[in-house]
């Protein structure tokens, strides 16, 4: 789809960049590159690997719950993904021009996108029986006591990835793609501990302690390098300060 996307959009544009230019662009950003795409693999494989976790260790029919939680919580799961590319527009406009409302902005992100999780949550949980099993079949009588550990998990996560995006605003991509790979492992791992424990829905709970552990460790990374940030602006303008009463 991005590739499709970027032939479209050279058509409307009328121009394409010279061969140069973006073999240049290439050998800049190859070391940004690969720590963007290995994040991005690291996630998919953690993504894949619980599904396959749950089947494994619970059974094809606890997958099946597991995927129909999923998608009900696919719409306000896409819009915070959604969201991202124009949290990384705004918050590199405002590093530049009003560095102390990024935080701002990242903390209205992270509220909005709980906020939304939440409410669908709530939505799904007073779903009549006849209307899930209307939408979702059989599976539906399994999947609903997913429900509420799964929303805790995207809420989570609805929190985490403003603060993701946050060192991109600041200009320190591979901060957070740095910090994502290591942690890659912890979601099928503590899937597969709450299973050992309690079935898949004990499983989903271990999803959700684990994405708590993402959301604090990438905010904690987030606010740790935009105060170092705000504080190395104000010691730069106190400098031009006193040179200019000198």
């Amino acid at each position: 789809v991005a590739l499709v996307a970027v032939v479209v959009s050279g058509f409307m544009g009328g121009g394409w960049p010279a061969r140069c230019d973006v073999r240049q662009w290439f050998v800049e950003h190859r070391r940004l590159s690969r720590a963007l795409a290995t994040e991005e693999g690291a996630r998919q494989a953690a993504q894949q690997a619980v599904v396959w976790i749950v089947a494994r260790m619970d059974s094809l029919a606890g997958a099946a719950e597991y995927k129909v939680a999923q998608v009900t919580l696919g719409i306000p799961r896409i819009v915070v993904q959604g969201l991202a590319p124009m949290v990384i527009a705004e918050g590199i406009r405002l590093h530049s021009r009003a560095r102390s409302l990024l935080g701002w902005l990242i903390v209205g992100v992270e509220l909005t996108n709980a906020a939304l999780v939440g409410v669908v949550t709530v939505g799904l949980l007073a779903l009549p029986a006849p209307t899930g099993r209307a939408l979702f079949g059989g599976t539906w009588a399994g999947a609903r006591p997913l429900i509420l550990s799964y929303g805790v998990a995207c809420g989570l996560i609805g929190v985490s990835l403003p603060a993701q995006l946050g060192p991109k605003c600041l200009g320190n991509a591979a901060l957070a793609a740095r910090a994502r790979v290591p942690l890659a492992p912890v979601p099928p791992a503590a899937v597969a501990i709450g299973i050992a424990l309690g079935g898949v829905q004990a499983g989903v709970a271990g999803l959700a302690c684990a994405s708590g552990v993402d959301m604090a460790i990438m905010n904690w990374l987030f606010w740790r390098d935009y105060r170092g940030s705000l504080a190395t602006r104000a010691v730069v303008r106190r400098r031009l300060g006193s040179r200019h009463r000198a």
